[in-house]
């Protein structure tokens, strides 16, 4: 029997190039096959997700999205007959994206799918959320294990699901991947990435001044600025406009990471701070409430808070960081510690995969250390 992963793209086609990766965003795949477990991945061309959708569809879709935000499309290409037997054949299910997740927990409470399925949830539910949506979620995510990546998110949603068990994933990033390097600085920089709509881009645009480095930001979101000391550079992980080498570099290369959000239940700016600690950069990012782990991350310690949609804190934070030598190498230092020895894709590995043995008849993982 299988264990099925589903992904919405940039897995498989990292497998097939042979170049090193990182493999945080497999969670726990690499290390099921490592252990002798039959596992695969499967993608959403896979599954023809996005294939000959009608506008019918379309216009279905983008109604429901408005009002409970469900994800039709998924719905109604994974209640295929080929899709259901793939499905139904594997020993368990872990869909790592909410539109996946959403989709299953429907057809489980459907009954059409009889397989265990581990929900990976992030950002499911935001912090206004209508009753009406609310409501909904508590009936089709009833069957699911759902895992967060966020302490505070994990209480928020079981709060609102009442009387369904959530647990907490603490999400690590691959140390053997992303690691301190010594290199020499070209050009000094600081460096701003990430894709989510809950990176608040015009607030990191207002508050960098003439005086300061140049800023790069790696982005696939659409921003404009006429600063001169600002540039903007295409980025997707799932497309691949750079490659993980290159985002790695721009890490080490750079003189620390600002991370600016909007505020926000879920963990966004996660990965690219534990990629950035990991690396052995400073983070200056947003305090928002879904904050993964508020007692292992304390200001002027570990990171830099700022509070969120404050120009004027991040200025002086990004300020003080770049003339604070002391404080700049106990961030570096106690960041790469930090992820060494908890947020590391080894430790989320064994944590999620004590789950899945939970879940499966699989019961011993020999290879795990």
């Amino acid at each position: 029997m299988t264990v099925r992963y589903l992904f919405k793209s940039g897995r498989k086609s990292r497998i097939k190039s042979l170049k090193k990766y990182p493999k945080e965003f497999f969670y726990g795949f690499n290390h099921l096959l490592e252990s002798g477990v039959d596992a695969e991945i499967i993608e959403e061309e896979d599954l023809g997700i996005n294939k000959d959708i009608s506008d019918l569809l379309v216009f279905i879709n983008k109604i429901l999205n408005l009002i409970v935000d469900f994800p039709l499309i998924h719905f109604v290409r994974l209640i295929r007959k080929e899709n259901l037997i793939l499905l139904n054949s594997s020993e368990l299910i872990v869909a790592t994206t909410n539109s996946f997740g959403l989709a299953l927990g429907l057809l489980k409470r459907f009954n059409l799918i009889k397989k265990p399925i581990l929900f990976l949830a992030m950002g499911i539910l935001p912090l206004r959320a209508s009753i009406t949506k609310v409501m909904f979620y508590r009936f089709i995510l009833k069957k699911l294990n759902i895992f967060c990546l966020s302490i505070n998110e994990q209480k928020y949603l079981s709060k609102k699901l009442i009387n369904k068990k959530v647990s907490y994933l603490p999400f690590g990033v691959d140390i053997k991947f992303w690691k301190p390097s010594k290199v020499k600085i070209k050009k000094d920089y600081i460096l701003a990435i990430g894709n989510d709509n809950a990176r608040d881009w015009n607030v990191l645009l207002n508050a960098w001044e003439k005086d300061f480095p140049e800023l790069k930001i790696v982005t696939s979101i659409p921003i404009k600025t006429n600063k001169k000391n600002i540039t903007i550079h295409k980025g997707n992980w799932g497309k691949g406009f750079l490659s993980d080498q290159e985002i790695k570099d721009l890490y080490l290369y750079s003189l620390f990471v600002v991370i600016p959000l909007k505020q926000s239940i879920q963990p966004s700016g996660q990965s690219c701070c534990l990629q950035a600690m990991a690396c052995g950069k400073p983070v200056i990012m947003s305090r928002i409430m879904g904050l993964w782990d508020e007692t292992l991350l304390k200001n002027k310690q570990e990171i830099i808070f700022v509070e969120p949609n404050s120009v004027n804190n991040l200025k002086n934070e990004v300020s003080d960081l770049l003339n604070n030598t002391k404080l700049y190498k106990k961030l570096s230092r106690r960041g790469v510690d930090l992820v060494t020895t908890i947020y590391n894709s080894e430790s989320m590995s064994k944590f999620l995969l004590s789950s899945i043995m939970k879940n499966t008849n699989i019961k011993t993982l020999k290879n795990i250390h």
